[in-house]
């Protein structure tokens, strides 16, 4: 009687208990993929198991379902419908998310999978891979499917591989072949359960009467838990749609609260909600991840007759398909919402795809008045998309919204209009119908570029690795002035005709590209990104025309024959640091601004135009102290001289043995004291002694006048001139023979040593009309007194040389000769509008040098708090409530990946609404407000 006693006990025990340890248990039931009619596609199908708890999607290339080929000959085969892969257009994906596996562990997948064929078929081909985010995914590995004859059957396989424990599991299955047709069927996951956290069911709600469509009522949601919650932990209550599933909760109210019993949450049964008997509510937690027990089901009875009009507005709900109606709300004063029980068309109001919201098109579709907001996505993934001519523009891209073209182009009707606004982008994922958007001419069906507006900072999108067309081609023909950018995501491959290409805006590698063939590639306004561009041999030179353009973060292989040409007649800006690795850059009539950024050199050579004074400049360098960017590479010094690169240092050594230097070529925009606008930061021991050769154009002698001596900066003593072996006045050139060591060298005026280093020269606003201009100084040498002038008729952009209108507003007086550091400053209370400030130096003798200028503009700061900073749950914003903004959010590597505009109260609510979709990292907050601007650093 004991035994059976005991016996009993251990079966309860285990009955309890057993799960939770030792057994595994399914995570979901086995999904089988239901039943369908017909083919069907992914996201028309709603016969899935696991409807109500998971979503499932059909990625970049979708799969379907079908009722053919039925799973059949191992244990457990459903025999219903299955995932068809076909062995086209490779990649063909089909996603399941929402699997919360944050309470188990030793987690296996097995599935059911068919091949056409007697070919291999491995993990590689048939891909299964498992993500926690959605974006980086992580393959798994299972038993290949035997090739030969009789292998064209159904096998069940177990995946191997980690399979993370997460709130938010992904399993992707992937066709990479276009050798076989691929069935899927019988996904099951399975996992130990472990012991967790838990939030019991909520009470069941009274019967819930809404009197009318407007009408809303609260529920009362107490909750109990049990387990530790974590700092941060958030609870949420979720109304469930009317089927009682929350796979799309229609209502949710979050509170912070780690204890066991949280305040009551209120949770707002929203207007419009339809009439149903299977309501229920629940709460969820996400610190620890848990889904608490679900109410019993209620009903709530709609008073009014909630039916959309074809006139009304329409709104994206939630992510879904264009032709559901699940997917909208409608209104028909832009206020009060409901669900809408049609779907929009051309005869809307306005019809919006909201932040976070992807909206996909596969039937026939009639739009008009639509906007995609930013966050908001709209697919063409087939069938046709016609454009209607209504009132104003017809398809509204907003900055950070996507129109992402799968296949298809849409048509448009008479002059109707797609507006693509700053930061918006139109992205072509399969095929080259969408350079039709962008790119004229192209073959038949007709271009539409005529009906496209591209405003400045507008992307088009490559998001493929298809070689696009490119002969003959002028991408954004009809843009002027604006400056739209083309941007390719992936490697591309080779790309070019021996026709002409031309990029009227920015292009932007951020993948890998290489041009070939004969044609000019001319990119009116510059070339940038993070990807490698590769020019062959053969290929037509580049050319950067535009008057605004830039040309900054890519890697650059060029051809050592045609190379990239700057002849914009002005100025190339670098915005971030480049790398030339191979062939040449031409200065043709452009100077390239460094902008506090570097140019390294690898490889390949510059040629700047000396004689006509276009050269490597920066402008933000307007001291010897702030040196800006540079110009940097690494060489080899011998016995025979050697202009490196061609950056204008040549040098070459008598004694015995090769040795290594390191270069930083710096430069000002205001030159210093008695020094050219350019200094060699040289580190190295020189073998013996060596000979040094400096080119120079006249546009960097600044207030420096020929003959020239050379220089080089000794801690010790401060700037010592030396007397040049060669002088070629001529063509620029000064030689020393007699180099024994390296630090700073540049040239000076062989007349006058270097009066003074000064280490910095700068001003700052400190009330309204009043200025305050500082200088410091590292070492003096006779230097009786300071002349500091001011002129109030220039603009920032007068030039290189600003000589007019200046009138001395001040004389300070100097230490005469000193190695130490001394502060000097002056308070303007004239600064009534911006001005630039000149500093001259005058020795005891009486010489007057100038030796600092700079621009100061007399504008409003904004001022702007950010707080709690690291972000917590809540981000608040403090400011000028009234003004409206500009906001871009940048990541840690200078990709936006956030942006709107509006007042702060506006921002704080879009943040606070997307806070959840920024990863943990360190971003930069930039807002714009007319031509001011603040970045305010925040860490998540």
């Amino acid at each position: 009687m004991k035994k059976i006693y005991l016996l009993s006990l251990i079966c309860l025990w285990f009955i309890f208990f057993g799960n939770k340890v030792f057994g595994q248990v399914n995570i979901f039931p086995v999904e089988t993929m239901g039943t369908v009619a017909s083919n069907t596609a992914i996201s028309a199908h709603t016969g899935w198991v696991n409807n109500a708890t998971l979503a499932f999607g059909a990625g970049v290339s979708p799969a379907d379902v079908r009722n053919t080929g039925n799973s059949t000959g191992y244990s457990g085969a459903s025999g219903g419908a299955n995932v068809f892969f076909t062995n086209t257009a490779a990649p063909r994906t089909f996603i399941i998310s929402g699997i919360n596996t944050s309470s188990y562990s030793s987690i296996t997948l097995s599935f059911g999978v068919f091949k056409s064929t007697t070919n291999l078929i491995t993990s590689s081909i048939f891909a299964v891979e498992v993500s926690t985010d959605g974006t980086s995914y992580s393959p798994l590995s299972y038993t290949d499917l035997p090739s030969g004859g009789g292998t064209a059957i159904w096998f069940l396989r177990t995946a191997t591989g980690t399979i993370p424990s997460t709130s938010n599991l992904r399993i992707r299955f992937s066709n990479t072949t276009t050798a076989n047709q691929i069935r899927l069927d019988d996904v099951q996951l399975q996992g130990i359960l472990v012991a967790s956290n838990t939030i019991s069911a909520p009470s069941t709600p009274s019967t819930i009467n809404l009197a009318n469509c407007t009408a809303t009522q609260d529920i009362n949601v107490n909750v109990t838990s049990t387990g530790t919650f974590t700092a941060g932990n958030q609870y949420t209550a979720q109304l469930s749609d009317a089927s009682g599933s929350f796979v799309s909760p229609i209502a949710a109210t979050t509170i912070s609260d780690n204890t066991n019993t949280p305040p009551t949450i209120t949770l707002t049964v929203p207007a419009g909600t339809v009439t149903g008997i299977g309501y229920k509510v629940r709460v969820i937690s996400n610190n620890p991840s848990t889904i608490g027990g679900e109410s019993g089901a209620f009903t709530i009875n709609q008073g009014g007759t909630c039916v959309s009009n074809a006139s009304d507005y329409f709104r994206s709900k939630q992510t879904g398909n264009w032709n559901l109606t699940s997917t909208w709300e409608s209104s028909a004063d832009n206020i009060s919402w409901i669900n809408a029980t049609l779907v929009p068309d051309n005869n809307a109001n306005t019809i919006l795809i909201r932040n976070s919201h992807v909206v996909t098109i596969n039937t026939n579709t009639n739009i008009d008045q639509t906007i995609i907001q930013s966050g908001g996505t709209l697919i063409h993934a087939s069938n046709a998309i016609n454009i209607q001519d209504g009132a104003g523009d017809d398809l509204t891209i907003e900055g950070g919204g996507i129109f992402e073209s799968q296949s298809t182009l849409a048509s448009f009707a008479g002059s109707a209009t797609l507006r693509v606004k700053a930061n918006g982008k139109i992205s072509s994922t399969t095929g080259n119908q969408g350079l039709r958007y962008v790119a004229s001419p192209l073959s038949s069906p007709a271009d539409v570029t005529a009906n496209v507006i591209w405003e400045s900072n507008a992307i088009y999108e490559h998001a493929q690795n298809n070689v696009f067309s490119s002969s003959g081609i002028t991408f954004f023909p009809n843009v002027t002035v604006e400056i739209p950018v083309f941007r390719i995501s992936q490697n591309v491959g080779a790309v070019g005709a021996g026709t002409n290409t031309t990029f009227n805006g920015i292009f932007e590698a951020n993948g890998n590209i290489t041009w070939q063939n004969t044609g000019v590639k001319t990119f009116r306004n510059g070339i940038r990104g993070t990807g490698t561009i590769t020019q062959n041999a053969s290929a037509g030179k580049f050319a950067i025309t535009g008057t605004t353009a830039e040309l900054s973060g890519v890697i650059l292989v060029l051809d050592a024959v045609n190379g990239l040409t700057l002849e914009n007649n002005g100025v190339v800006n670098v915005n971030n640091n480049l790398t030339l690795n191979s062939g040449k850059i031409v200065f043709t009539n452009a100077d390239l601004n460094l902008n506090n950024r570097n140019l390294t050199i690898n490889g390949g050579t510059l040629q700047e135009n000396l004689p006509n004074n276009y050269t490597i400049v920066d402008n933000t360098a307007t001291t010897e102290a702030i040196k800006g960017g540079a110009v940097i590479y690494n060489a080899t010094v011998t016995g025979v001289a050697t202009n490196f690169f061609n950056a204008g240092l040549s040098l070459n050594h008598g004694g015995t043995g090769d040795y290594a230097i390191s270069v930083s070529r710096r430069h000002y925009s205001g030159g210093f004291g008695q020094g050219i606008k350019r200094i060699y930061q040289i580190t190295g021991t020189p073998s013996g002694t060596s000979a040094m050769t400096i080119r120079y154009a006249e546009s960097e002698l600044g207030t420096v006048a020929e003959p020239l001596s050379i220089s080089r900066w000794q801690p010790a003593t401060g700037w010592q001139s030396y007397t040049p072996d060669v002088v070629d006045f001529v063509n620029n050139i000064v030689t020393y023979n007699n180099v024994t060591a390296f630090s700073d060298w540049t040239l000076s005026s062989q007349t006058n040593a270097l009066p003074i280093q000064l280490v910095s020269f700068f001003g700052e606003k400190i009330q309204k009309n009043t200025a305050k201009i500082s200088w410091k100084t590292a070492t003096e040498t006779n230097n009786a007194y300071f002349v500091l002038e001011k002129s109030e008729n220039q603009t920032e952009n007068t030039g290189k040389n600003v000589e007019n209108n200046f009138i001395k507003i001040a004389q300070i007086d100097a230490q005469g000769n000193t190695t130490t550091l001394k502060n000097y400053s002056f308070v303007d209370d004239f600064f009534s509008t911006s001005a630039y400030y000149r500093l001259s130096q005058v020795d005891e003798n009486g010489t007057k040098t100038q030796v600092g200028l700079f621009f100061l503009k007399n504008e409003e700061k904004i001022s702007i708090e950010i707080y709690p900073n690291p972000i917590q749950e809540n981000i608040y914003l403090k400011g000028e409530n009234n003004q409206i903004y500009t906001l871009n959010i940048q990541n840690s590597e200078g990709k936006n990946v956030f942006s709107a505009k509006g007042n702060l109260e506006f921002l704080q609510k879009e943040i606070q609404n997307n806070i959840q979709t920024l990863q943990k990292g360190m971003y930069l907050f930039v807002f714009q407000n007319e031509n001011k601007k603040v970045i305010k650093k925040v860490i998540k």
